[in-house]
């Protein structure tokens, strides 16, 4: 069963669209309909518009996209705005994907040489030094093999 929550707008075409159907499309929550596997492919597109089906929500079919051969150096088609989630925020245009304005990727720490210790000199970056963890001071405990009770060593 494919679990469809129409767009709020559509919700009503939908209703009488699965009452018509043999065997009857039933509801399955206030704003879903659980369609069977079978009769789903016998959905009208336009009522799955804006729809949610098993919680994504609906691609129509890829016979009505646009399909484009990319052309080097030419600008990427605008995508609508409605396409990204809430509170999502664009890229910097003037920038390709992850650059910053030095022109390296920024998640790659190997090209932020300005700051590295030998930077400029003509000599490889210093390791970074090794910090051994401090030992613990105070009493150590043991516990007896037979008895389990604890000792105090010194």
């Amino acid at each position: 069963m494919i679990r469809v929550q129409p767009a709020r707008e559509l919700r009503r075409d939908f209703a009488a669209w699965a009452v018509a159907q043999t065997p009857k499309v039933r509801t399955v929550s206030t704003t879903e309909f659980g369609v069977p596997d079978q009769v789903f492919p016998a959905v009208p597109e336009e009522l799955l518009y804006g729809a949610l089906v098993d919680g994504h929500p609906y691609v129509p079919a890829a016979a009505e996209l646009e399909e484009r051969e990319a052309v080097p150096g030419e600008a990427m088609p605008e995508i609508d705005p409605a396409a990204y989630p809430p509170g999502t925020v664009p890229l910097d245009p003037a920038l390709g994907d992850g650059e910053v304005s030095g022109g390296s990727d920024a998640s790659d720490p190997a090209t932020d040489t300005a700051t590295a210790p030998g930077a400029g000199d003509g000599q490889p970056p210093a390791a970074a030094p090794v910090v051994k963890p401090r030992r613990q001071s105070g009493p150590r405990t043991a516990r007896s093999r037979k008895t389990g009770s604890a000792d105090t060593e010194g």
